[in-house]
């Protein structure tokens, strides 16, 4: 996979550079578990000490708590037909009757369900948390466009 990478001291860029690596043999390049980018997410890269360059989404809770300094500029430079970890939660009124018709919209995608978390909330609502694993912002747009067509999801959107 490529990315372009760009250091960046203050909000000054000092030099550029691409780095290509096989992301799924290079333990150098890893990806946030917390956010689990996807290709055309808003990227940043955090060189930690121990881990190499670590890829968050820029909207990750834990980039504001990271040295400014260890912070690179990161863009995706291309796709590829690798499989990427999203996480999508629907708010339903009914777990029941929802949950089958939830975990048959991710088999018509063909879609590969990594996890599925149930939480019961107040009023009778639920949160049901799916991670699957899917090419881009392509697929996680049409998962989320169909599961708010499902009868019983009053909402779906990307954790």
């Amino acid at each position: 996979y490529s990315f372009t990478v760009s250091a960046l001291r203050g909000s000054e860029e000092v030099r550029s550079s691409t780095l290509t690596a096989i992301v799924t043999k290079d333990k150098q390049i890893t990806w946030g578990n917390c956010c689990h980018p996807i290709p055309n997410d808003e990227i940043v890269g955090f060189i930690s000490q121990g881990r190499g360059l670590i890829v968050h989404r820029k909207n990750c809770e834990h980039v504001k708590y990271y040295d400014q300094n260890r912070l690179m500029n990161v863009d995706w430079k291309k796709t590829s037909s690798m499989q990427f970890e999203a996480s999508v939660c629907a708010v339903v009124k009914n777990k029941e009757t929802a949950l089958p018709k939830i975990t048959q919209v991710i088999a018509d995608l063909k879609l590969s369900l990594i996890s599925l978390i149930v939480e019961n909330h107040t009023k009778g609502q639920s949160v049901i948390t799916i991670s699957v694993g899917l090419g881009g912002q392509q697929e996680l747009a049409v998962l989320i466009k169909t599961l708010e067509q499902v009868e019983g999801v009053d909402e779906a959107f990307r954790k």
